[in-house]
């Protein structure tokens, strides 16, 4: 005996509404089709991508701005203190050498005069030795030193006298006025003289300048 196998039921599929007929006859997926959502669903992730970029784009630069602004006032801050330090350190240079010279200058004050009754003539010796070397053509020249020193100045300068040629045109002459290491020097029309008290002066002279040099004012 035959056995009869029941028909297949046919599958009835929902219409979703997801197709769009149109007049003229053409067909396309509507909005509510699955390729339709997908398509749209990547629009919006491709959107939120862009979107974070550049949102994270804009932080970046406000960072990066900020990180100059505050790389620009910590130069500053930075410029401002070693220009201080500088300035600090040459007042502080400018004492220092101040104070050694106001040092040396003692010490010239102290080493002058030593030296000076060391060797009492070295003085008077150059001062006549630059005096014959430029007054040479002068018609007389009266040499004048301490009676102590005479007889030590005497062949120096008759030397001296020797080979700029006018040995009988210089006179050396004792003064009891001076010291052991001053000396003058007259001619016709002038004269010039060095005394202890004039180094001393000269010395003074010198070192206040260069003080002077020092300060800020001078410097300036």
């Amino acid at each position: 005996m035959a056995t009869s196998t029941p028909a297949k039921q046919p599958v009835v599929k929902k219409f979703a509404f997801d197709t769009v007929f149109e007049e003229n006859g053409a067909v396309h997926e509507g909005p509510n089709s699955t390729a339709h959502r997908a398509s749209t669903d990547t629009h919006i992730e491709m959107m939120k991508a862009a979107a974070y970029e550049q949102g994270m784009a804009d932080a970046r630069a406000e960072l990066e701005n900020k990180s100059e602004d505050t790389q620009a006032n910590l130069l500053q801050k930075l410029l401002a203190t070693t220009q201080t330090l500088m300035s600090a350190a040459d007042q502080n240079a400018r004492a220092s050498q101040q104070t050694a010279t106001e040092i040396a200058h003692k010490i010239a004050m102290t080493l002058a005069p030593a030296m000076i009754k060391r060797e009492p003539v070295a003085e008077v010796k150059a001062v006549i030795a630059d005096c014959l070397q430029h007054l040479h053509r002068e018609p007389h020249l009266a040499v004048r030193v301490s009676e102590s020193a005479l007889e030590e100045t005497r062949p120096y300068v008759e030397k001296m006298a020797h080979e700029c040629g006018i040995e009988e045109r210089v006179l050396l002459l004792a003064d009891p006025s001076l010291g052991d290491s001053d000396c003058k020097v007259e001619w016709s029309e002038g004269g010039v003289s060095r005394s202890q008290n004039e180094i001393e002066e000269e010395i003074t002279l010198i070192i206040n300048r260069y003080l002077d040099a020092l300060s800020p004012t001078g410097a300036a």
